[in-house]
């Protein structure tokens, strides 16, 4: 005739379970660690996002020489289409690798395709105009190539830890004044969207909207519901064993 209050709340957490697993992921379990300088992340597009999907793709690197510079960068459905060509290490001038990234602060990102002393370069601006919007967005081999257009204002809630799934905003400094790292048009590269900066914040229907996520965790870690990951088969021997599962 008597039911405790913490069975009530334990089948209360079973319903929505059943109800909604996906609701279960992002809301409960979802990574809020802070992000730390030297480590790698995933940068998502938040345009049009809906639950469950993409929204705006990944920010990724994909074939050379745009605009005279190193890599083509445009965003992928995947989180990292070829060679970790989506990974993205933060990166300081003044801070030091393991601390945490503030509202506020000025980073480099480092792109992590190919085994070069740089990379796949870092995230950079050169030229004007592209997609109709503002400056062209690639990536250069150096992190300050010209005035500051590989630094980047990560704009969030100032003096407080960035943490992973927060929404962001992403100001070059070229200039003092380089725009907000924006997706428009689609296409580019053969790969989803385009990526050039805007004037504005938030241009459309969350362009200018990016959440940084995890990109690698440690041997030993905990799997997380929301995390991403890779299941690599264990047939044969080789370095890549049986392979990557994966869509074609």
């Amino acid at each position: 005739k008597f039911i405790s209050s913490s069975l009530l709340v334990l089948l209360a957490i079973i319903s929505v379970a059943k109800g909604s697993p996906q609701g279960i992921n992002r809301r409960l379990l979802q990574n809020s660690d802070p992000l730390k300088y030297g480590s790698i992340y995933l940068i998502s597009n938040q345009y049009g996002v809906k639950v469950g999907d993409n929204g705006g793709g990944y920010l990724d690197t994909k074939n050379s020489g745009c605009e005279g510079n190193y890599l083509c960068v445009s965003t992928s459905p995947k989180p990292n289409r070829e060679g970790s060509s989506g990974h993205w290490k933060i990166l300081s001038g003044s801070k030091n690798v393991g601390e945490i990234v503030m509202g506020g602060d000025l980073i480099y990102l480092q792109n992590q395709y190919g085994n070069g002393l740089s990379k796949g370069g870092y995230l950079d601006t050169r030229n004007i105009g592209c997609e109709d919007n503002y400056l062209c967005v690639s990536t250069a081999s150096s992190s300050d190539r010209d005035a500051n257009s590989g630094l980047w204002r990560i704009v969030a809630n100032k003096g407080s830890p960035v943490r992973q799934n927060d929404f962001v905003f992403l100001h070059n400094e070229k200039g003092n004044n380089g725009g907000y790292l924006d997706t428009r048009n689609s296409g580019c590269e053969g790969n989803y969207l385009c990526v050039s900066t805007s004037p504005k914040p938030n241009r459309e229907g969350s362009s200018g909207h990016w959440k940084i996520l995890s990109g690698s965790k440690n041997v030993g870690e905990i799997v997380m519901g929301g995390d991403l990951i890779y299941l690599q088969n264990q047939y044969g021997n080789g370095l890549s064993k049986g392979g990557y599962l994966d869509t074609r």
